[in-house]
């Protein structure tokens, strides 16, 4: 049994029907600006409200099993208007409004994606486990996490009170430092700017091959780089404040009391029932002390794979691998391909190219432009990774039949260091592919520093 309760259907019900009388009223209101031009210009509220509505509308007909085509339809109509809403109405609104608008809905719209996948059991021909208990959409959108992301050696099932007061402690130091290298970066790039080229990356690369045309210099190229690592802390720093939120609430739930959750105030005041308040303890204790951080150190990769498996955004691990990996895999398969590594690669292909989608419709909504530079950002590492284990694989598995040497292995740690330095060197020659679309408009999307006038900034690169 899944611990929604009565009244946490009734409150969905609610929602909806208070934000589609808010629409439906402003279009009885104001019938001349809903035919004038189309999308219609709408009040923010109303933009956001309509946004809402599908979201709403798509929880509520995914409290059941997908039973029928018809419900299943449905679904997929709902989540079509989930990603054509936002994308129609691409720089009409004020950025801090699209920019979260375009990011959720992108990520979310993922989870709508794999819920119609586990869900869809009136297919006769499915491998679905139909003795499985269902969950509904609403309970999957706090878990994005796969099982390798656990880990379970030092696992904690009932932290401490002291626990979570010193992991809250060295949360907060190392935001403190992540911080503080954040504003430095800002500093560098937003005061040494470099001029960001109109044309695609990849446009550029074809030229230098054909035309010897240089597509960036050294000044440049560390630009790019001191851009990307604002990106990697801007990110970093995102799911480490959620982490210090989590503990947060962690620690408001630990108590002397929170061995008996109907003791608690949570419980007694009617906010959570006991199962609920758990379940949210549980969650709570596995998210900060039992899982992997999302941004695991990517620069101590020594190859491709464990760079996106198990080091770079690994939240959307399991939707790349879902709604990419396996059907073009599988595709593959169907059609009589007996090599299984060409299925493998072409799995790995479909999975960058879900990820490249992704990043395309992030940079179409918020800045209403298209460069490919992303799809072929993800593409290339795609390829890379691919022509790596076809390169190294034999390699690997000569070293696994041999006995390893007792003792410190030279030859073994400098092969390793230079791997690490060739694979650094492809990256750094296709890092602008993935700068570069988020530089030209970075006045649409970059939030205030404490020490730097990121006002210049866009400025200064045009």
């Amino acid at each position: 049994m899944h611990p929604l309760t009565k009244k946490d259907l009734n409150l969905f019900y609610i929602l909806i029907t208070v934000l589609s009388a808010y629409v439906i009223n402003f279009a009885i209101t104001n019938p001349t600006i809903l035919t004038k031009e189309f999308p219609p210009k709408l009040p923010t509220t109303v933009f956001v409200s309509l946004q809402f509505i599908t979201k709403l509308l798509f929880i509520i007909f995914s409290l059941e099993p997908i039973a029928t085509r018809k419900r299943c339809y449905t679904l997929i109509i709902l989540l079509l208007l989930h990603l054509i809403i936002p994308l129609s109405y691409r720089l009409k609104y004020h950025p801090a409004v699209m920019d979260v608008m375009i990011i959720f809905t992108g990520i979310y719209s993922f989870k709508m994606s794999l819920f119609i996948k586990y869900n869809r059991k009136y297919l006769p021909d499915t491998k679905i486990n139909q003795q499985k208990e269902f969950t509904p959409y609403i309970l999957t959108l706090n878990s994005w996490r796969h099982d390798s992301d656990i880990e379970s050696k030092a696992e904690i099932k009932k932290p401490t009170i002291k626990q979570v007061n010193e992991k809250i402690k060295s949360h907060v130091l190392m935001l403190m430092l992540k911080v503080t290298i954040y504003e430095l970066v800002i500093y560098l790039f937003a005061n040494y700017p470099q001029k960001i080229p109109e044309r695609p990356y990849q446009i550029r690369m074809i030229e230098y091959f054909t035309k010897g045309i240089p597509i960036f210099t050294a000044a440049s190229m560390f630009h790019y780089t001191c851009f990307f690592i604002f990106i990697y802390l801007f990110l970093s720093l995102h799911y480490d404040l959620t982490v210090l939120y989590s503990l947060i609430a962690l620690r408001c739930m630990t108590t002397s009391q929170s061995s008996t959750p109907e003791k608690h105030i949570l419980v007694k005041s009617g906010l959570l029932t006991p199962i609920q308040f758990s379940l949210l303890k549980n969650y709570f204790i596995t998210y900060t002390f039992n899982t992997k951080h999302c941004f695991n150190n990517p620069w101590i990769s020594k190859n491709p794979r464990e760079v996106w498996s198990s080091r770079w955004q690994t939240m959307l691990a399991e939707t790349f691998r879902e709604l990419g990996y396996l059907p073009l895999r599988n595709l593959c398969i169907s059609l009589g391909i007996t090599s299984r590594k060409f299925c493998n690669a072409m799995g790995v292909l479909g999975a960058f190219f879900i990820s490249s989608l992704l990043h395309e419709y992030y940079i179409i909504g918020m800045f209403n432009m298209i460069t490919g530079e992303h799809l072929f950002f993800f593409m290339s590492h795609g390829l890379i990774m691919i022509v790596w284990e076809l390169v190294f694989t034999s390699e690997r598995e000569d070293k696994m039949k041999k006995p390893e040497k007792e003792g410190y292995d030279f030859r073994k740690h400098a092969a390793v260091f230079l791997k690490w330095l060739l694979m650094l060197a492809i990256y750094m020659l296709i890092l602008p592919a993935f700068t570069e679309p988020l530089m030209r408009r970075i006045d649409l999307w970059i939030i205030p520093s404490l020490f730097t006038d990121v006002g210049n900034i866009y400025k200064n690169l045009v």
